[in-house]
């Protein structure tokens, strides 16, 4: 093992050629700093390198699709290395899937202190600190494998601090018998630890959320390798804007007006938490069937929202709430499944849907013939699982709403 110590930061999934999703509508108080989150994450990442001194950065694969980020990724990104280059920090990249889509210009030089990895095979490059070798890179850009093969990757016992660099998924068996001190992972959004010291592998997760399902802080991971091979790793957040999950249950006799008191409270309790950061909130609320059926009106379910979006949207710690998902009990209007009436039918056909997922929900045989029509059915046809079950969801509530005609409220 070697006796010099290193700093380096480990980041990936930069992906400045793809903008924030799943918003329905951007509020314009919002738009820039939505549209700006990439860059600004990326930036952060890099400042972080220069500030805490690192020895390299540590790019693990998706940093760009260079064709679809166009001119702008590329010119900042290469002000970016430019900058680091300056203040002596080195940069080893690994490609992945963006970068296998649109490779690097070969007009546009970089640094002499970037070096971006072969995809034909795994190569090794030694890092020195005043002409002492103090750690080994062995990195491979994307090949169209998925599948990391560790003993590619294979240190040498008593050599310089060995690193492995690596696109894809990283299986548990085997990296502990590879003389890898630490194993920089790419590909993954969420970040996530594969195996602990004395042979770490972590994926460090996307530099910024970019959507409901990447949740939670995102950025890069500052690592310090002791002389002794100890690993430390430090999570080192850059995101501007940052997604949440807020799951709620308000069954019994709570009224809508108990539901609007307790998601204000949990907001007020979530930018406490979180100040200056801005938030993307999206509710999951377990209701009972009363409060389940009101929200399935488009009426009750966006004035809530627009409430929630004034009341704690417009500020500077803002948390704009997305869109609230109603998860009803398990038997909504149980009493009528048996009815021999229009209700009773509605209520049979979406369970039987709800309970066969084979069942194709089949909207183009509601619709027009006409070759418009059925181009438009197929844009709104539901595949996902998730989405399929909200779906069906909704609309029970809602039939059920419009066949009774009672008050739910």
């Amino acid at each position: 093992m070697s006796a010099h110590s290193l700093r380096f930061v480990h980041a990936s999934d930069l992906h400045l050629e793809t903008a924030l999703g799943g918003l329905r509508a951007i509020p314009d108080h919002l738009r820039d700093l939505l549209i700006e989150a990439p860059y600004a994450a990326a930036q952060r990442m890099f400042e972080t390198a220069v500030l805490e001194n690192v020895d390299f950065l540590l790019l693990a694969g998706d940093v760009l699709d260079a064709r679809a980020a166009g001119p702008r990724a590329i010119a900042f990104l290469r002000d970016q290395f430019e900058m680091l280059d300056q203040n002596g920090i080195a940069v080893y990249w690994i490609g992945g899937r963006s970068e296998m889509n649109g490779r690097w210009p070969e007009t546009v030089a970089l640094p002499d202190g970037v070096h971006i990895f072969s995809s034909n095979r795994v190569e090794e490059v030694s890092h020195f600190r005043n002409d002492t070798p103090i750690a080994t890179i062995a990195g491979q850009s994307f090949d169209g494998r998925l599948d990391i093969r560790p003993g590619e990757f294979r240190g040498e016992r008593g050599g310089p601090t060995h690193i492995a660099l690596a696109y894809g998924h990283c299986p548990e068996e085997g990296i502990a018998d590879q003389q890898v001190t630490y194993w920089a992972l790419g590909s993954e959004h969420n970040r996530r630890t594969v195996t602990k010291p004395p042979s770490a592998a972590h994926y460090c997760g996307a530099t910024q959320g970019r959507s409901v399902r990447e949740p939670g802080p995102h950025g890069c991971q500052l690592v310090t390798i002791t002389g002794s091979g100890e690993v430390r790793g430090a999570f080192t957040p850059t995101d501007s804007v940052r997604w949440r999950i807020e799951r709620l249950g308000v069954k019994d006799k709570a009224t809508f007006d108990d539901l609007r008191a307790r998601m204000s409270e949990r907001l007020t309790h979530v930018i406490g938490k979180e100040p200056g950061q801005t938030l993307l909130v999206r509710w999951v609320i377990e209701a009972n069937e009363s409060l389940a059926r009101q929200l399935a009106r488009p009426r009750d379910y966006n004035g809530l929202l627009d409430e929630l979006r004034k009341e704690f949207g417009m500020g500077k710690s803002a948390a704009w709430s997305v869109e609230i998902e109603v998860t009803p009990p398990d038997e909504v209007a149980a009493d009528r499944f048996n009815e021999d009436t229009i209700l009773g039918d509605f209520l049979r056909s979406a369970r039987q849907l709800q309970d066969d997922d084979r069942q194709p929900l089949a909207i183009q045989q509601l619709l027009g013939d006409d070759d418009l029509t059925q181009r438009c059915a197929e844009m709104l046809a539901v595949r996902e699982p998730d989405l399929r079950r909200r779906v069906l969801h909704e609309a029970t509530l809602l039939g059920l709403d419009l066949l009774t005609g009672e008050d739910a409220a």
